[in-house]
């Protein structure tokens, strides 16, 4: 009788991850063919400064960290497919609005915190959905492959999105992008939707982060929101201030991220045996990208220290979310855990989008932006 209920949670495990593949696959695809080029759009089109590109990315970040239980609370009611269908209005609702957009602080902020709430509601069922059907003898295996089918999409996007936009314009390749995400849906109607429990309160779970092994986690949660924000919302600014291409920024973005996905084909099998834990080298070849990035100033660099950048990040994500699947798994209730993630995610986002706009008030050089990210990013060392 075990045997038996071990095969059909296998099974269910095994359509389940599948599941999710097809709709990452298909959500990234439709995301990243815009995703990388809207701080340009933002900068050039709507003829934003950069430090209002930059609080737009605050916008969002605030949305999508601060939301988390209230998403997590939906995740519990109606489910994590569902949950997953639900975020699509929001994109819908950001794309839509960033196509009329106009340079007033409104639009903006309708903009911006219609992507966060999508990001918030989105990736609170995400994570949790990874981290309940994800084998746990094979968390690196189950990363690895969640991860390489998202660089799979990124590898192919930018390119296509850089010449959507060079021939047709910006809406055409929005419109492409909500065509995408739209189909995203349709592999999690394929089976029956599951819920997760939440019956903790927001002081609980702030308590509970007080505690040291919450801090601990939490301040390299911090650092890795320090990353994800300058990558989204810092680093298209800088390359595009150097080259002033669209279509070569997509070239190289699509080239450096064939690379990365060649190397995470290997690194998964790493991650699964017992080995020394990987992620402080990890994290310091991270930051040392970023420290490398300082010395971009033609094609040739630009290609080596990028390829040397995505390389990390994917190495990082896949540690990373391996280290997630281990330590939610511990949790009687998958979603504190994510929301923990989340909340701290936002947190590091905030901080160095402040950092940045005290730097560029005074002035400094963005030589100085690349270095605060290269040592804030540190901290992720804390969750090795």
């Amino acid at each position: 009788m075990k045997t038996r209920l071990h095969v059909t949670h296998e099974l269910v495990g095994k359509y389940e991850r599948q599941e999710l593949m097809a709709n990452t696959l298909l959500k990234r695809i439709g995301f990243s063919l815009s995703g990388i080029f809207i701080p340009i759009y933002l900068l050039t089109v709507i003829e934003l400064s950069v430090k209002e590109v930059l609080l737009f990315g605050m916008i969002a970040y605030s949305f999508f960290a601060f939301f988390s239980p209230v998403s997590a609370k939906i995740v519990s009611k109606i489910g994590l497919k569902h949950t997953m269908i639900l975020s699509l209005f929001f994109y819908f609702a950001f794309f839509s609005k960033l196509i009329s957009v106009e340079k007033n602080f409104l639009d903006l902020f309708i903009a911006a915190s219609a992507l966060g709430l999508g990001w918030s509601i989105y990736f609170t069922a995400w994570w949790t959905d990874l981290i309940m059907f994800s084998r746990k003898k094979k968390k690196g295996h189950d990363a690895a492959a969640m991860i390489y089918v998202d660089i799979i999409s990124l590898a192919v996007s930018p390119f296509i999105g850089g010449l959507i936009i060079t021939f047709f314009g910006y809406s055409a390749n929005f419109y492409a992008g909500i065509a995408l995400i739209s189909l995203s849906a349709v592999p999690l109607l394929l089976t029956k939707d599951r819920k997760a429990k939440f019956e903790f309160s927001i002081i609980d779970e702030l308590k509970a982060i007080i505690k040291k092994y919450r801090k601990k986690e939490m301040i390299g949660f911090i650092g890795y929101g320090v990353h994800d924000l300058s990558e989204i919302f810092l680093w298209p600014l800088i390359v595009f201030s150097i080259f002033g291409s669209i279509l070569f920024y997509g070239l190289y973005y699509s080239l450096t991220l064939i690379i990365a996905m060649i190397l995470i084909y290997f690194l998964y099998k790493e991650i699964d045996s017992n080995h020394k834990n990987p992620i402080k080298k990890i994290v310091g070849l991270s930051s040392s990208a970023w420290l490398g990035r300082v010395l971009i100033f033609n094609e040739l660099s630009f290609a080596l220290f990028n390829s040397i950048a995505n390389l990390a990040y994917s190495m990082l994500y896949v540690s990373l979310d391996s280290k997630i699947i281990e330590e939610g798994k511990k949790e009687e209730e998958y979603l504190r855990y994510v929301v923990m993630r989340i909340i701290s995610l936002g947190i590091g986002g905030l901080l160095i989008s402040g950092i940045f706009f005290a730097m560029l008030s005074f002035e400094l050089p963005i030589q100085f932006l690349l270095v605060a990210v290269a040592l804030l990013s540190l901290t992720q060392m804390k969750l090795a």
